[in-house]
């Protein structure tokens, strides 16, 4: 620790972009900050300067390069549970959280073939979709991932079901 430094002032940019915004109007006064106000699927850039007691400012510090966590941020719903109904196969989850504008992509495959089909896009909100597309003596095998601004984290554990 240098006694002579009062705080650092924080910029940050959107990766790609010209300019360096100034996040603090004082000196931050110690070496961490939160920066709530960014979209957590974008990159940024960050540089850092510090001040001392005599108000003069270091030249920026190296960029510091922080990319959003697509895995953790899109990530799906923990299970998902089915169950034969009238209608169809119901595919339900536990609430979600933290679903800010985003959506869960529901699968299906019949096991009797290899791939999955996205069958569904719905709120999360809603916890539950009802499959009516369903052959009664058909198994069946469902998955859901989830999206937001065109981009997708991978499927959730699948269940299987047999329509009865």
């Amino acid at each position: 620790k240098d006694n002579t430094i009062i705080g650092y002032m924080l910029y940050r940019r959107k990766q790609g972009t010209e300019k360096y915004e100034l996040l603090n109007k004082d000196p931050i006064p110690l070496p961490s900050f939160v920066d709530s106000a960014t979209n957590p699927l974008g990159s940024y850039e960050y540089v850092v300067s510090s001040i001392d007691i005599w108000g003069n400012q270091s030249v920026v510090s190296p960029t510091a390069i922080i990319e959003p966590d697509i895995r953790s941020y899109l990530r799906p719903p923990m299970s998902l549970s089915l169950r034969n109904k009238e209608e169809g196969v119901v595919v339900s989850w536990v609430e979600p959280r933290n679903i800010d504008g985003k959506k869960y992509i529901i699968y299906r495959r019949n096991l009797a073939t290899s791939n999955y089909q996205e069958i569904a896009e719905v709120d999360p909100a809603a916890t539950e979709f009802i499959d009516v597309n369903v052959t009664y003596g058909n198994t069946y095998e469902y998955a859901i991932s989830v999206s937001k601004e065109n981009l997708e984290g991978r499927k959730s554990k699948s269940e299987i079901i047999k329509r009865r």
